[in-house]
């Protein structure tokens, strides 16, 4: 009880109204909505091969289909366009996938 006390005092003035507007003996947790990292890679990295895995899947990820010399890789919590032959990183994906990746 204690613990969800502190919680709210430490939240957002909109949270924590919510907080306190809780039933008593429920936990109130408030988890920030941000909370990604920066991305692990960036246009222009060279990605070693093995490392990443390939999405298979982009149109069921909200994302245009692939094309000749160019594929999608999940990159940690991120997706990136990369090109095939060198392994550079062309473009950061993660914002155009849809929620099934989330």
């Amino acid at each position: 009880m204690i613990r969800a006390a502190l919680l709210c005092l430490l939240a957002t003035p909109a949270a924590a109204q919510l907080c306190a507007t809780a039933p008593e003996g429920s936990g109130c947790v408030i988890v920030p909505q941000d909370q990604r990292s920066a991305p692990l890679v960036a246009p222009g990295d060279i990605l070693e091969r093995g490392e990443h895995s390939i999405l298979a899947n982009p149109r069921y990820y909200g994302l245009p289909p692939r094309e000749v010399g160019w594929i999608y890789m999940r990159v940690g919590r991120d997706v990136v366009r990369m090109d095939w032959a060198s392994g550079e990183v062309l473009e950061i994906v993660t914002g155009q996938t849809s929620r099934n990746f989330r």
